[in-house]
């Protein structure tokens, strides 16, 4: 834990005084001295999970008398709910248990002001639902999805999505915003949907929060903006329904910078052409941040062909420097009419 050694033994305290009603698993912890104890305290194991627990947006609708109860004793009110909410539901990570925390409080303090406060409540609790139920799905399509491709089409699939948000970023920092969501999807996806969740609202709250550290020192872009401002559920709503940046005004011409040398791109070594290849991929979003699927597909089959030609040309540069150009959205080459539906982007 992060917090400073006095408040964990203050926190120790408090726990080894309630542990009866807190968890079963406390009589060790509690009969060490008490500069030990947060240390015992913070290795053990979740407790048993009490069954059948609520869907957590119930807790709401089920305090009968939660306005009175708050209005009485706000504080008290807050702390217990917040207490049962992590008690009950182990699997959700803390960010979640602080989201449900802060709309449960915001919504009784809109609510207990009415007159009929158990409606308010209840569509409320409708609300809170249904923000629960579509972050678990968010969080099981992507997983499929990400079983189904694989890491590095899963990954260029973020960039096309994220380059076209942020097209001011460095290629280098897509890549690696990508790759942690990426990363996030391998570490995550194996878990069970309820552990899913938790794990992937830890991880992806570390990547988004690296973005929005990077906007507050070089200045991304005004949607960016605007969603680094809010907490982060809220962020991270807001960054992933965002669509290409209006503002942007893409390079008048097209000059990938992988043809600098365009000798890595037929490198023996697979994680070095693979990273060139995302290099280009982004050159092109940042060229066409409007392309379509049909037209990115065509430029992704023109690419590979063109790939393979040159690469086994004894004179690769003059191959590429001779054959490589843009035609609305399309690799010129060998492959010029070709349309074919676009599942993932497969450079």
């Amino acid at each position: 834990t992060n917090l400073p050694l006095f408040l964990q033994i203050e926190l120790s305290q408090y726990v080894c005084k309630n542990k009866d009603t807190i968890s079963s698993k406390l009589d060790h912890c509690c009969g060490l001295p008490l500069v030990e104890r947060p240390t015992c305290l913070h290795g053990l194991e979740n407790d048993e999970k009490p069954a059948p627990p609520d869907h957590p947006s119930k807790q709401i609708i089920n305090e009968a008398e939660a306005c009175q109860s708050y209005n009485e004793h706000a504080d008290e009110h807050l702390e217990s709910f917040l207490f049962n909410l992590t008690r009950s539901h182990l699997e959700l990570s803390k960010l979640f248990d602080v989201e449900i925390f802060l709309r449960y409080k915001d919504l009784l303090g809109q609510c207990c002001k009415l007159e009929d406060h158990a409606q308010c409540l209840h569509t409320g609790e409708e609300q809170l639902e249904s923000l629960i139920t579509k972050i678990e799905d968010v969080v099981k399509k992507n997983c499929e999805h990400y079983k189904k491709i694989g890491g590095y089409f899963f990954q260029n699939e973020l960039l096309v999505k994220y380059t076209r948000i942020m097209p001011q970023l460095p290629s280098s920092k897509l890549i690696e915003f990508t790759n942690e969501l990426a990363q996030a999807a391998e570490e995550c996806c194996k878990f069970d949907n309820h552990h899913q969740v938790s794990c992937a609202l830890e991880d992806t709250d570390k990547a988004i929060g690296s973005i929005c550290q990077y906007h507050k020192e070089h200045h991304i872009n005004k949607q960016v903006c605007h969603c680094c401002d809010s907490p982060f559920i809220k962020r991270w709503e807001c960054i992933t329904h965002l669509g290409p940046d209006p503002d942007y005004v893409p390079p008048a011409t097209f000059k990938p910078h992988v043809m600098d040398h365009p000798e890595v791109l037929c490198s023996t070594d697979e994680h070095i052409v693979q990273e060139s290849k995302q290099g280009l991929l982004i050159d092109l979003i940042e060229f066409l941040p409007h392309i379509s699927d049909n037209q990115l597909a065509n430029a992704t089959i023109g690419f590979h062909l063109l790939q393979a030609e040159c690469c086994a040309d004894e004179h690769k540069r003059e191959c590429f420097d001779s054959k490589v150009y843009l035609s609305k959205g399309v690799w010129v080459g060998k492959v010029q009419e070709r349309l074919l539906p676009c599942s993932s982007p497969q450079i």
